[in-house]
């Protein structure tokens, strides 16, 4: 759990210092001098790590797919796990319930992502340099959904579930809720011509090759498909009404996608967020 935690909240130094001069004061974009971070102007971003590299040879490790949330000056949600912070100079204290603070040492950062040391943090002494990235909110007016608009490369930066009990009588009950980043940098090439390509940036490293398949907008839902037992890489005629997504948000950077299914004693929703890549 300690490694999980200190993985994770590691994007939390890149909120206190991706930060441009030159930007208006917007959340998330306020210039600071360098090792002088202001916890208050990144309430409200969201970041994601995308790798750790293991020193001493220990290679490139995708983990722990962590998604970000910054509540506050204080407090962080990592993959909905509550978490406290706080920033002193160059270096990014964590601290949860069950650990003492541990520090995370800022190597570089810009706007979009950062490089952040955690000194043997394995039990040999090797350092892992983790790398993270902020995700994109929102930008200029909603789109229509349709091939015009989506057609382009889209990076898969989170996705979260939700599964509500029917049967459950405890007053206390809440919803079970998973979110997290995903490995490495998942991106989706939906083409012009109806065909896709999925790929991912540790594809390389695992010696793996391209996933490819079809996709179709119909009446504001997507629907794509790169080979599974349920979703085949060969488009069917018919598709089956039930494989769509809603197209819940759509502009020019960013596409969140949503689907809600029900079962005999619980339902699930789906919650996947994508940005644009240039």
């Amino acid at each position: 759990m300690k490694k999980y935690f200190v993985f994770a909240i590691a994007a939390l130094a890149l909120a206190f210092t991706a930060c441009d001069p030159n930007t208006p004061s917007n959340p998330g974009d306020n210039p600071s001098t360098p090792g002088e971070y202001n916890a208050k102007d990144y309430v409200g971003t969201q970041w994601i790590t995308d790798s750790t590299l293991i020193g001493d040879g220990g290679g490139i490790s995708p983990a722990p797919h962590a998604y970000i949330n910054v509540l506050s000056e204080t407090e962080v949600e990592i993959n909905g796990w509550p978490a406290n912070y706080k920033i002193e100079g160059n270096i990014l204290y964590l601290h949860t319930e069950e650990e003492t603070p541990i520090p995370l040492k800022i190597i570089s950062a810009d706007k979009k992502h950062a490089n952040l040391l955690w000194e043997g943090f394995q039990g040999d002494g090797a350092d892992g340099l983790i790398h993270m990235t902020r995700v994109a909110e929102p930008e200029g007016p909603d789109l229509d959904v349709n091939k015009a608009n989506i057609t382009g490369k889209w990076r898969l930066m989170y996705t979260k579930s939700i599964e509500t009990s029917f049967t459950n009588q405890d007053p206390d009950y809440e919803p079970y809720i998973m979110i997290h980043g995903m490995p490495g940098e998942e991106i989706y090439d939906f083409k012009a011509d109806g065909s896709l390509v999925k790929t991912n940036s540790f594809d390389r490293i695992w010696d793996a090759q391209p996933e490819t398949g079809w996709w179709e907008v119909k009446n504001d839902q997507l629907f794509f498909a790169t080979g599974t037992p349920d979703y085949p890489a060969v488009k069917p005629d018919p598709i089956p009404a039930d494989w769509g997504v809603s197209v819940s948000t759509l502009t020019g950077n960013v596409m969140k996608t949503y689907k809600y299914e029900t079962f005999t004693d619980y339902s699930m929703q789906y919650i996947n967020y994508y940005t644009r890549v240039k």
